[in-house]
C-alpha cells in the first residue's frame, strides 16, 4: 500500500547543497513523518561492511510489535528513476544488514521486522513523501 504526504510550508533546498546534505535533509523529514504516524525513532544511520539502514524504528500496534527499517532515497524535481533505484543487490544488503542488527539487538527476538521504502521530492517549492510499507 503506498501513502502520499505532502507538506507545502517546507523550502526546496537550494542547489548549493551537497548530496549528503539532501540525504541527511532527506532522511529528518522522513523521520519527522513517520514519527506524527505513529512510529517510534530508534536510530539512524546503521552502518556496517556489508551495508547500511537509513532509518530504523518500533512500532507497535495493540499487542503486535514490529522493527521497521527504512531505506530513504532523495531527488531534486520529478525523477522517474528514482523508484529503480532500489535494486535486488541493494535489497540484500539491506536484508544482511537488518540480519546482524537483530544478532547484536537481541531485545528485538520475536518481533515482526519490515522493510519500508520511502521517496521524498523536492519540486516546485514542495516537498512530496510517498511511503512504500513492508516491500520484501
Amino acid at each position: 500500500m503506498t501513502y502520499k504526504f505532502k507538506q507545502e510550508t517546507l523550502p526546496t533546498p537550494n542547489n548549493s547543497f551537497e548530496k549528503i546534505e539532501k540525504g541527511k535533509a532527506a532522511e529528518l523529514l522522513v523521520q519527522q513523518y513517520l514519527s506524527k504516524l505513529g512510529y517510534r525513532f530508534v536510530t539512524s544511520n546503521f552502518r556496517l561492511k556489508v551495508g547500511e539502514i537509513d532509518l530504523i524504528f518500533e512500532r507497535k500496534v495493540g499487542k503486535d510489535k514490529s522493527l521497521v527499517f527504512v531505506e530513504v532515497r532523495s531527488s531534486d524535481g520529478f525523477n522517474p528513476r528514482l523508484k529503480l533505484s532500489i535494486t535486488p543487490a541493494k535489497i540484500r544488503k539491506i536484508h544482511k544488514t537488518i540480519y546482524f542488527y537483530l544478532q547484536r539487538n537481541p531485545k528485538y527476538r520475536g518481533w515482526a521486522v519490515q522493510l519500508d521504502v520511502v521517496w521524498v521530492e523536492y519540486l516546485e517549492g514542495r516537498v512530496f513523501i510517498e511511503h512504500l510499507k513492508n516491500v520484501c
